[in-house]
């Protein structure tokens, strides 16, 4: 039985060695400085609780008010409890002015606007809200846990002050939800990996094409697209010939194109590196955020072997350029924010949150900021 245990263990070191190498030399040189003008931490504070606020997952812009969405929890924290048998945790959605970024604060005052019971978690991942199409309705994915993992959707109402509600929804067929977009009175949500039903956290669903991405329109869940290796972020663009998906694989390394009046495969982009969230701005510019080593993320989500902090990189993909130019904006290695999963410009500036670290991180000068083709 050692011996036996003891080569699993080889194979898996010598998978996990290549695996490393692999994603490393994939991977892009993370040594330079940024093109933008200035980069800086700021540690958000729950108005409530008086904590900082960690885990900021998902950032949307309503461009029309100039106001700036957040959704965030302590994962680390859920970790414990999901342990101890009882998790209890309440994140938030949190909004504050775009404005309050100009003469680059070091501090930050937000409003925490989801209000739950004090007996209901509240785990929010993705996030989608449109003031024009949707009536004013903002939905989020809650990771709710009782005795394991049991995703909801919370629709909100949003009326300028407070999120009212929430009604919610679930679905047999959506087991893994990560992020989601807001398309008309519906929704399109991403199941990064395993098949709903089956043993989770096998080799087989994890590592495997087991995502999927569907549509929740009419009053149900409608499968959209299948086969997927680790489908992530999602984002609806505004096509010449008809609106369009953008699907990232984290995975695969890729953003998918798909017309959604169809389903129909667009184009496939190769992206340099592990893509995370999506999101868009004023332009219809996709930006996203990757991981440059999936091993090295996974040691510092897990916090084994002593990893601290983790690279990021932050890039744009061109309207313009009828989304076939890729721009880097950003890159760190982990020293003003560790692992980002999300950035979004709104002005002249780009904000970063990360879904593992206990701050945001927000750079300037992206109204002068010169194209940098890959």
């Amino acid at each position: 039985m050692i011996k036996k245990t003891l080569k699993v263990l080889t194979l898996v070191f010598i998978i996990v060695g290549f695996y490393s190498a692999f994603t490393y030399f994939n991977g892009l040189d993370f040594k330079r400085e940024s093109p933008l003008v200035a980069c800086w931490s700021i540690q958000l504070t729950d108005p409530e609780t008086g904590e900082a606020i960690v885990g900021v997952e998902d950032i949307f812009v309503d461009y029309q008010t100039g106001e700036v969405f957040l959704s965030a929890y302590d994962r680390r924290l859920v970790r414990r409890q999901e342990g101890a048998g009882k998790v209890n945790h309440q994140g938030g959605i949190y909004v504050f002015p775009a404005k309050a970024l100009e003469g680059q604060p070091k501090n930050l005052s937000v409003r925490k606007i989801s209000t739950f019971d004090e007996d209901v978690s509240f785990l929010p991942h993705g996030m989608g809200y449109s003031r024009r199409i949707n009536r004013n309705k903002m939905v989020a994915i809650n990771r709710v846990y009782d005795s394991a993992l049991n995703p909801r959707f919370e629709v909100f109402q949003w009326n300028g002050v407070v999120l009212s509600g929430p009604g919610n929804l679930q679905s047999d067929l959506v087991c893994n939800p990560n992020d989601l977009a807001v398309y008309w009175f519906g929704f399109f949500v991403t199941n990064d990996h395993a098949e709903c039903g089956v043993e989770r956290y096998n080799i087989g669903e994890t590592f495997g094409p087991t995502g999927a991405v569907y549509h929740y329109t009419n009053g149900e869940f409608k499968l959209f697209a299948e086969g997927l290796l680790t489908p992530n972020g999602v984002a609806v663009l505004k096509g010449e010939r008809g609106d369009l998906l953008a699907v990232s694989l984290t995975r695969d390394e890729t953003i998918r194109l798909y017309k959604i009046s169809t389903g129909e495969l667009v184009r496939e982009i190769e992206v340099p590196g592990a893509p995370d969230n999506l999101t868009i701005d004023q332009n219809g510019d996709i930006y996203f955020t990757i991981f440059p080593n999936l091993l090295d993320y996974y040691f510092y989500i897990s916090e084994k072997m002593t990893v601290k902090k983790s690279p990021t990189g932050v890039f744009r993909i061109s309207a313009k350029s009828k989304w076939h130019t890729i721009d880097m904006l950003f890159h760190d290695d982990g020293d003003i924010i560790s692992g980002a999963t999300v950035a979004q410009r709104v002005g002249d500036f780009l904000i970063m949150g990360s879904g593992w670290d206990d701050n945001i991180a927000i750079c300037s000068g992206m109204n002068e900021f010169k194209n940098d083709q890959l």
